[in-house]
């Protein structure tokens, strides 16, 4: 699970980035406020560009989901 976990953050780290790098050249401003970033999750989500990306990120957070939910109901004997 450890290595889910650190793939997961890597690849939210990198998306984080991305979504700062086209707020940065939409504004022009070299540190735009979260907000602007976060504003770049629509057109992220739809630009081809990045369709690998997303869909690794799904990938990622539903197996995190499913091996937390399997942690959850499955006992320790």
């Amino acid at each position: 699970m450890g290595v889910v976990v650190l793939l997961w953050a890597g690849m939210m780290l990198r998306t984080l980035s991305v979504l700062r790098e086209r707020a940065a050249q939409r504004t022009g401003d070299d540190t735009p406020p979260m907000g602007e970033a976060l504003r770049e999750a629509g057109p992220w989500l739809k630009d081809p560009e990045y369709r690998s990306e997303r869909k690794t990120l799904l990938f990622l957070s539903v197996a995190l989901l499913v091996m937390v939910a399997t942690q959850a109901f499955v006992q320790e004997g």
